[in-house]
């Protein structure tokens, strides 16, 4: 299935915002962008409220053996989430959406009810696993921990073990919910999770310590889950189905085991970052903790956003056989992912210090941690758009049913990971450890970009063009920056001042450059009004 010759030729003299395309064209990638627009003023409420949990919780834990503790556990379930949530979402969403179409909405969710039983009985087993091999699970992860330390997480593991049931359940209805073009109500699930961590800190913290805050993870797992319900509107009503021998469910089993590697390959990376930083003096895990936060906001707050609301659309135009749409909304995913995350890897070399000064340094959070935190966060931020290549080349792969090229990604990037850390931790300690995530996706991302030749055709000169713009306007950007922002003593005011100079040179620049993504923004703009 899918497109079996790379596209030949496209008439490139229109503007990247027309490319020739029919108002129908038009209407679905206004679409695309709404569902863009949602999910990410939802991201950005869930990444505010994610940023006050990090900053009440580094006041409490700092960069201590205790915090390493918890956030080796947060590290875990940071590499389970997405590894199980968006790799249901791959598997189940095609077929819950081939359903919805052609057989209608009570088919489509006899199909759901299947897959609620087989993925709620494999949370169950998984779950149990995790609590029975806590400790053991616990050596691999964090090797260098010590006998406190190691007891410590190994308990904190058990505890939290059913929270993965919840999360992994959520995942078939947030699924639902999109299908339903229930963006907004699929993504709320984000911002209502951290409410009871934050709470566990402030209110139970001084009372039970780290536990308060395992139990405030594990109590956020349900509220995600229990905030879904009251917006699956269209009559859908849970039965169990104990029938999962179906052609859908074997193909949903088949394709289960590439989806969760490529999913959780992000966080993978950064597990296996953690594992090597326990081996380091003590604080280090905490350190990357944070510094991955920062970078997780970025890519939450877009490029996942981006991918999230197009992949339903990629997998549509490969099924239809349609080249030159899907060539044409690629090259605009992949230009308008330069022109906006570009910028930030390069202003985070002048504004990342203060930005984790404002965020973070507070209580046992100190300048020290400050300083390395910043350091590595720089380096993470230098990989934010071979990540999201990463992660939107696979699902191209997926939308081809190429599962197999996208597992040998994953293994490229967590592989080349691997050997870079062993390279560089010894030298430049947590800073080598983001380094080597960075390196590892641009490594990823060029084999990729080789493979998907075979698939469809991209202009990459075009393309490279739109990346050279976007870094010449960057740098143009941060030089004012450089000049003036140590005349100002006020942390706070440098990130703010800065973040507004740096933004407003460089969307000026990329206007003057007349740039392929600033004719698709302003196109989209006179949609919209148009449309008011």
């Amino acid at each position: 299935m899918g497109i079996t010759k790379p596209l030949k030729y496209i008439n490139r003299s229109s503007p990247l915002l027309d490319f020739g395309m029919s108002t129908k064209d038009k209407t679905k990638e206004t679409s695309i962008a709404n569902a863009t627009f949602v999910i990410l003023l939802v991201a950005i409420a869930s990444k505010l409220a994610s940023f006050i949990v990090e900053a009440v919780l580094a006041a409490f834990l700092g960069a201590s053996a205790i915090g390493d503790a918890y956030y080796m556990i947060s590290g875990i379930q940071q590499v389970l989430y997405p590894m199980l949530s968006v790799g249901i979402w791959k598997v189940f969403l095609p077929q819950y959406e081939k359903t919805l179409s052609l057989e209608g909405t009570d088919q489509a969710d006899a199909l759901a009810n299947k897959a609620l039983f087989a993925f709620t009985a494999a949370s169950i087993l998984f779950s149990a696993l995790l609590a029975i091999f806590s400790g053991p699970i616990t050596a691999l992860v964090a090797p260098g921990f010590d006998d406190q330390t190691s007891s410590l997480c190994a308990k904190l593991v058990c505890i939290t073990s059913p929270m993965y049931i919840f999360i992994i359940v959520s995942s078939v209805y947030a699924t639902m919910l999109q299908c339903h073009n229930q963006f907004f109500a699929s993504q709320v699930r984000e911002i209502a999770t951290h409410a009871p961590l934050i709470i566990a800190a402030l209110l139970f913290f001084d009372l039970f310590g780290v536990w308060a805050l395992a139990g405030g993870l594990l109590v956020g797992a349900l509220v995600r889950l229990l905030v879904e319900i009251p917006f699956i509107k269209w009559g859908y009503r849970f039965r169990l189905d104990f029938h999962i021998n179906t052609p859908e469910m074997r193909s949903m089993a088949g394709q289960m085991p590439s989806a969760l590697l490529a999913s959780g390959a992000d966080q993978i990376t950064i597990l296996v970052n953690k594992i090597i930083a326990s081996m380091q003096v003590a604080g280090t895990v905490s350190i990357l903790n944070y510094a991955s936060k920062l970078q997780n906001v970025f890519i939450g707050l877009f490029s996942s956003a981006v991918l999230t609301a197009s992949y339903p659309r990629i997998a549509k135009y490969v099924g239809n056989n349609d080249e030159l749409a899907l060539s044409t909304l690629l090259e605009k995913i992949i230009c308008t992912m330069a022109i906006f995350l570009l910028p930030i890897s390069i202003a985070s070399f002048v504004l990342g210090e203060d930005l984790v000064v404002v965020l973070f340094q507070r209580g046992a959070f100190d300048a020290d941690a400050s300083a390395a935190t910043s350091i590595a966060f720089i380096c993470y931020a230098a990989g934010l758009l071979f990540s999201a290549l990463f992660a939107l080349f696979n699902n191209v792969f997926y939308a081809f049913g190429k599962a197999k090229s996208s597992m040998v990604s994953s293994f490229i990037s967590m592989g080349s990971n691997v050997v870079l850390c062993i390279l560089l931790a010894n030298f430049f300690g947590a800073a080598g450890l983001a380094l080597s995530a960075s390196l590892s996706y641009l490594i990823a991302s060029c084999w990729q970009i080789f493979k998907t030749r075979k698939l469809v055709h991209l202009n990459w000169r075009e393309i490279l063009v739109e990346v050279v713009k976007s870094v010449v306007s960057s740098c143009a950007a941060i030089l004012p920056l450089i000049a003036f922002l140590p005349l100002i003593d006020s942390s706070l005011i440098r990130l703010l001042a800065g973040s507004v100079s740096f933004a407003a040179i460089y969307f000026l620049l990329i206007f003057l450059f007349k740039t392929r993504s600033s004719k698709l923004l302003l196109g989209l703009a006179k949609r919209r009004l148009k449309v008011r």
